[in-house]
């Protein structure tokens, strides 16, 4: 209960917010193994096993988060976030912030996508004092990043 009062719930949520954090309780310990083990599994050499995880937990989190959202009703942490917003700042902030920051998330990824896709590269040529094949690779995930980078500038701009 500290916690969430901690994060903002307030007595009118707060039991609601409990229930909620029951689930989230007893997953956190994966997450955190999730998180420590995909380095290892990107290092190891198989990338189809480490493209199958991303695929696989992609799938799993989008069919669950339906689950939990619309079937089982316990979106409340969003809920609360927004009461915050609607609270501090008002519906017209409410209204800016969703869209942004769903765009904001993806333009994210793809730059994230870039950098995980060059790290294994990089490693393993490092390992092998492969000077060339690591500046090639940076070469690739800059040109990459400076290509997604320029579509969502000019993207936003329009």
């Amino acid at each position: 209960m500290a916690i969430l009062l901690f994060f903002g719930a307030d007595e009118s949520l707060l039991a609601l917010a409990e229930t909620y954090l029951m689930s989230v309780k007893a997953v956190v310990p994966l997450f955190l193994f999730n998180q420590m083990l995909a380095a290892f599994l990107r290092n190891d050499n198989p990338p189809e096993l480490a493209t199958a995880g991303v695929l696989a937990g992609g799938l799993f989190n989008a069919a669950f988060d339906y689950i939990f959202i619309f079937i089982i009703d316990m979106g409340i942490l969003t809920v609360l976030f927004y009461r915050q917003i609607m609270r501090y700042l008002g519906s017209n902030a409410l209204s800016v912030y969703d869209p942004v920051i769903n765009v904001s998330t993806i333009v994210q990824c793809c730059a994230y996508s870039a950098g995980q896709a060059a790290q294994p590269i990089i490693s393993i040529n490092f390992g092998a004092k492969k000077w060339q094949r690591i500046k090639e690779t940076l070469r690739y995930a800059l040109y990459t990043v400076g290509v997604f980078s320029t579509f969502w500038t000019v993207f936003s701009l329009i």
